[in-house]
């Protein structure tokens, strides 16, 4: 995969995952067996009900597109985004990265699924 290719070696690459409860939340054990992790290869995960927070997340609270816009502040347009979700999340994630930031449409990949 990417994570491999010589070709994106120097890429920094930012995985974002949003979930309602910490139960929903998945992947970064396997993104911590990629070479590279955390020092090109980032994990960073939400979850969107504050009331399952409070019970055992210890992570950020909120929309994944929040998290992303947050997290990549002032570089948003420097990246590419390939993101899935179901129409709202996809959507909102759109309206961020064109409306809000300026990001090209031709920098967005994604799939809405239901």
């Amino acid at each position: 995969g990417v994570a491999a290719d010589a070709a994106f070696s120097a890429r920094q690459l930012h995985f974002f995952y949003g979930g309602r409860q910490p139960r929903d939340i998945c992947g970064e054990d396997f993104l911590r067996s990629l070479p590279g992790y955390s020092e090109r290869i980032h994990y960073h995960a939400s979850i969107s009900e504050p009331d399952a927070a409070q019970q055992t997340w210890p992570g950020t609270v909120g929309f994944v597109h929040e998290l992303a816009a947050e997290t990549l502040a002032g570089a948003l347009a420097d990246y590419e985004y390939y993101f899935a979700g179901p129409p709202a999340m996809a959507e909102a994630v759109q309206r961020m990265l064109m409306i809000d930031h300026k990001v090209p449409f031709d920098q967005l990949h994604f799939d809405r699924f239901f």
